[in-house]
């Protein structure tokens, strides 16, 4: 009952009236795991990530990575850009962030739930990111877009794989099919 000491007195006489139990939301600092590989941002599945759980990712040659959450800890996804730094007049990408369930039951055995389609902190199922070529960080090579929690955070839910789909691709004058989308759980 640490944490219990920690909360309000209001909180511990709920939980001590109902046997509940508190729990605090973890972070932690990670870097960007690679979500979508060159050539998969330019592709876009138009509403078709909806039925992904009836695709063969195989098809795609590894270009839609599955992420996973280690034991739970995280409790955001932050998704980012790395775009040719070339590129005019761009069209930003929107995203689909997919969550799923992939645990063993008590005797070891898989349970895998669907893919579902998790909501960012706008409340949308879709992510636009946000692109500005002249003030994105640039590397000599590509461009980066700003992560922004307060729009384009994603909340894992019970999830502990994730995928990142382009409902919309990114289109625009120069090179497409370099960029890269990332993620984060922090």
């Amino acid at each position: 009952m640490a944490l219990a000491s920690q909360t309000k007195p209001e909180v511990q006489a709920v939980v001590a009236k109902t046997g509940m139990s508190t729990s605090t939301p973890v972070s932690a600092a990670a870097g960007f795991t690679e979500a979508v590989a060159a050539g998969g941002v330019n592709i876009a599945f138009a509403n078709a990530w909806r039925g992904i759980n009836a695709i063969d990712l195989s098809l795609f040659g590894g270009i839609y990575k599955i992420i996973r959450r280690a034991d739970g800890v995280g409790s955001l996804l932050i998704p980012i850009l790395k775009y040719d730094n070339g590129l005019t007049a761009p069209t930003p990408p929107v995203i689909a962030i997919l969550g799923r369930s992939n645990i063993a039951d008590p005797s070891g055995d898989p349970i895998v739930t669907p893919f579902i389609p998790l909501l960012n902190a706008a409340g949308s199922h879709l992510t636009t990111l946000t692109m500005d070529t002249t003030e994105d960080a640039d590397d000599g090579a590509f461009k980066w877009t700003r992560p922004n929690a307060a729009t384009q955070g994603t909340d894992p839910l019970w999830c502990n794989e994730f995928m990142v789909l382009p409902d919309t691709s990114l289109s625009g004058t120069g090179t497409v099919t370099n960029a890269v989308i990332y993620l984060a759980i922090i």
